[in-house]
């Protein structure tokens, strides 16, 4: 919490004064004007405020929290095509900092399957202190990751395997095995 901050001047000297404000307090993002609310003068214990005829209580300022910038970038990554989804469900702060006890939760979405690249996206920044929803203390930007596919590398090898029949008229064909296919993969 934040509190606007007061000074008396002209005040004789021996004398004390005791400043009531209002408006004056931030914890969250926000503004407000802290304006002065009573004064009580003393003298010593005495109470002595209706002694003085010129006191004046007209003096406000302006009070504000301004959000806290963050940028997050999404991961990226990389691997030689297999046939199944890319993704990368991480994240860093690469610009800015959380306050004290302030936790962050962000969404991630990407996906890329097929030889190429497309953008791994952060959005949705949660910030919670405990229990409690501190996400408008906040502004975020987001930089996005890459997810590249690139062709496999697997050594695929066809060999073909000849014959030689006696002809008996019937139909006869070479026949082929393939090595070096990755798991999950079938050639025709």
């Amino acid at each position: 919490e934040h509190a606007a901050t007061y000074e008396v001047a002209g005040l004789p000297e021996g004398f004390t004064a005791e400043v009531t404000l209002t408006n004056d307090k931030l914890t969250d993002v926000g503004s407000d004007t802290a304006a002065v609310a009573g004064i009580v003068i003393k003298k010593g214990e005495s109470v002595v405020t209706d002694q003085f005829a010129n006191i004046d209580t007209t003096s406000t300022a302006a009070i504000a929290i301004t959000p806290v910038a963050i940028e997050i970038t999404a991961a990226s990554a990389s691997k030689q095509y297999d046939g199944e989804a890319l993704t990368k469900n991480a994240w860093k702060i690469t610009d800015g900092e959380l306050v004290g006890t302030d936790a962050i939760e962000v969404t991630v979405t990407g996906s890329q399957t097929e030889v190429g690249s497309s953008k791994n996206v952060a959005s949705a920044a949660v910030v919670k202190n405990g229990n409690t929803d501190v996400t408008g203390n906040y502004t975020f930007s987001y930089v996005p990751g890459t997810l590249t596919v690139t062709q496999s590398e697997a050594a695929i090898v066809v060999t073909v395997t000849g014959f030689e029949e006696t002809y008996d008229g019937e139909e006869h064909a070479a026949t082929y095995e393939v090595a070096g296919l990755p798991e999950g993969f079938t050639a025709e």
